[in-house]
């Protein structure tokens, strides 16, 4: 009994350095990305000056006796914005969320005065999105792997079960 109480705790334990780790691994990427992005971002409007479709994959399915073709590409789009002391700045961004891309369209971008080579699209699906999924993550993890450090298990034994 006292051999798998304590090969449960050492597991439990275990279980939520794992858990605290990934929290935390979660937290450092949204503080060094996003989170500065969402509050400290100036925003411009971007212009595409290029864009560039790269093929992903090929792949044959075969359906109904006949193969078929189906394939994957990704969108990038080369863009231009403007800082506010007017200097231009080109960046890359992926045409994500069905984003449409052609030459000459506006985008709203956010940046950091610091890197403003490292524009994002300004939207709720790239920018808020992932940040609320990221904090909603890491919270959940944090919570979980500090509840693993707790002396008392999630599920008790029932009375009669315990030997």
């Amino acid at each position: 009994m006292k051999t798998a109480t304590r090969q449960q705790t050492i597991f439990r334990r275990i279980i939520g350095t794992c858990l605290i780790a990934f929290a935390l691994v979660g937290i450092t990427a949204l503080c060094l990305k996003e989170i500065p992005l969402a509050f400290f971002g100036m925003h411009a409007t971007g212009f595409v000056k290029q864009v560039e479709v790269i093929q992903t994959s090929t792949a044959s399915k075969w359906r109904y006796s006949q193969p078929q073709s189906r394939s994957g590409s990704t969108t990038i789009m080369h863009m231009v914005h403007t800082t506010t002391e007017g200097k231009p700045i080109e960046s890359k961004h992926t045409a994500t969320f069905h984003t449409e891309a052609k030459v000459g369209d506006e985008h709203e971008l956010i940046y950091l005065p610091w890197h403003p080579q490292r524009a994002m699209i300004y939207s709720a699906k790239q920018l808020w999105l992932p940040m609320t999924t990221g904090v909603i993550f890491s919270t959940i993890c944090l919570f979980l792997g500090l509840r693993c450090f707790r002396a008392k298990p999630f599920f008790p034994t029932p009375k009669g079960f315990q030997s």
